[in-house]
């Protein structure tokens, strides 16, 4: 079954390595791939057969699988902090902390929402390298490493995937000068959807806008204030490393600060403006347009049709006119 494993890193302190085999899986999709111009009923078994092993897969990249991750990874390296040491005593009580009321260093904040997807990033180029024939690789292996330094934290994440493409590593500081990462589509991939499990770059965008701009992206152009982020505290450093990605995310190791909106003093809501329209004026309607169909009962009298039980004081006042007449 397929699984990730978690190691401690003996040879670097304050790292994680996590493994994940994808051979089951690689394996499944390449017979799929080879035969994709074959009749339906002779990829019945092999469409059945990669059914299978995604959905193993699956297992571990979505739902609360995938959020467990992370979280294992922070005990993992609570457990490796000096708590003799100032910086390492202070990440230890960050790492340690069992809720979610007490915020973390940003780029612990950022990666409990966004590893799984880079994760499912690893995995898709990865897999893409084996259908490609580039490479004959089916074990994942990621380092997460922990460095403190000038009162900041880094978080260096490699993997043996392949890497960026140069093209991908050309055009990434104008994407973030630009912060075209604000655009993005967070959504998943469209071609090759049966195979892939990442989504055009979606675990990058929301990890761009949530740690250098303090921003959860929702949809394209729409973003979510979650973060005050002071401008130049954060950045992301893109490059490869042997064999595969290599990604350095730094913040200060202070607690983040959570977005508050501001109320107005007056009445403890936020102040809105709204522009109602103006009231219309009621005009009186005439006998002739409250009873357009009377029922003549003298010259100069009329009472509804409708009205067949009259109340007494009507009856009164029809009594004194017919008196009158």
């Amino acid at each position: 079954m397929t699984k990730v494993t978690l190691l401690d890193d003996k040879s670097r302190p304050l790292a994680v390595m996590l493994r994940l085999d994808l051979e089951t899986y690689c394996k499944a999709c390449k017979t799929l791939w080879d035969t994709r111009e074959a009749s339906t009923i002779a990829k019945l078994e092999i469409v059945e057969a990669h059914q299978q092993a995604r959905t193993q897969l699956d297992l571990e990249l979505s739902g609360i699988g995938g959020e467990l991750h992370w979280l294992n990874i922070e005990k993992m390296l609570a457990e490796q902090c000096d708590r003799c040491d100032w910086s390492e005593n202070q990440l230890f009580e960050f790492l340690d902390n069992k809720g979610d009321e007490n915020p973390q260093p940003l780029v612990l904040e950022c990666l409990k929402e966004c590893f799984v997807e880079l994760l499912k990033n690893s995995v898709d180029s990865m897999l893409e390298n084996y259908l490609m024939q580039k490479s004959a690789k089916t074990m994942l292996e990621m380092s997460i490493k922990l460095k403190l330094e000038d009162n900041n934290i880094a978080v260096i994440i490699t993997d043996n995937a392949g890497g960026f493409t140069p093209l991908y590593l050309e055009n990434s500081m104008d994407y973030i000068q630009s912060k075209a990462y604000q655009q993005a589509q967070p959504s998943s991939k469209v071609g090759g959807s049966q195979y892939y499990f990442g989504g055009a770059g979606r675990g990058m965008s929301l990890l761009f806008n949530l740690l250098l701009e303090g921003d959860e992206l929702k949809y394209p152009g729409r973003l979510r204030k979650r973060f005050d982020v002071v401008k130049g505290e954060t950045s992301i450093h893109l490059q490869n490393s042997v064999g595969g990605a290599k990604i350095s995310l730094v913040s200060p190791l202070a607690a983040c600060t959570p977005h508050v909106v501001e109320l107005s003093p007056a009445d403890g809501h936020p102040s809105l403006q709204l522009k109602l329209p103006p009231p219309k004026k009621r005009r009186l309607a005439s006998p002739q347009e409250m009873y357009p169909n009377p029922t003549r009962l003298k010259p100069g009298f009329f009472m509804p049709a409708h009205a067949s039980s009259p109340s007494d004081k009507f009856r009164e006042q029809i009594n004194i006119l017919l008196a009158q007449h």
